[in-house]
């Protein structure tokens, strides 16, 4: 399992360098070296400059999370979402630019850190979520009423069923 994600991660990583390449030289192509390497630079303060704004905003999220006693998972999912779309900007080549700056338009990032936050529940205890993200939600059914039988007549109401108690486990 882990060698086939790993494969597959080193095959989309050069897939991915292949393409920067691919796309630096059409812009190249088609704006010239110097035009290119001030687009370069711009992307690059603006990636510098959002790191470091990402990195502080998360930063304070987390403390505040953890200074009142909430769970900071959320928020450090949150966060490192963020500064990960950040570093792609600052880091990567014109498409992965692209990539972090739609990384970081608010509802694709909520929706990006709640599958980073799903990703990682998947690899803790079920203790261990519940301490990094708080309470988890659980849906429970209700048994259906029981019909009337000879032992328990209409008039008296059924017995509610026990309790069941366990530990909730993580989706296989």
């Amino acid at each position: 399992m882990l060698r086939r994600w790993l494969a597959t991660l080193g095959i989309l990583g050069v897939l991915g360098v292949l393409v920067e390449l691919v796309v630096l030289g059409l812009v190249v192509w088609q704006l010239g070296p110097a035009w290119t390497i001030g687009l370069l630079i711009v992307k690059y303060v603006v990636g510098y400059l959002l790191v470091r704004r990402t990195g502080r905003i998360g930063w304070r999220q987390f403390r505040a999370a953890v200074d009142s006693g909430r769970p900071p998972g959320r928020e450090g999912t949150d966060a490192a979402t963020s500064f990960g779309a950040a570093m792609l900007v600052l880091l990567a080549g014109f498409v992965g630019a692209v990539v972090g700056l739609v990384l970081l338009i608010p509802p694709v990032r909520r929706t990006a850190s709640r599958l980073a936050e799903r990703v990682v529940e998947r690899q803790l205890t079920a203790v261990a979520a519940n301490g990094v993200f708080g309470p988890r939600r659980v849906t429970v059914q209700r048994d259906p009423v029981r019909e009337p039988t000879a032992d328990r007549p209409a008039d008296k109401p059924a017995e509610p069923a026990a309790a069941i108690e366990g530990e909730i486990l993580p989706p296989r």
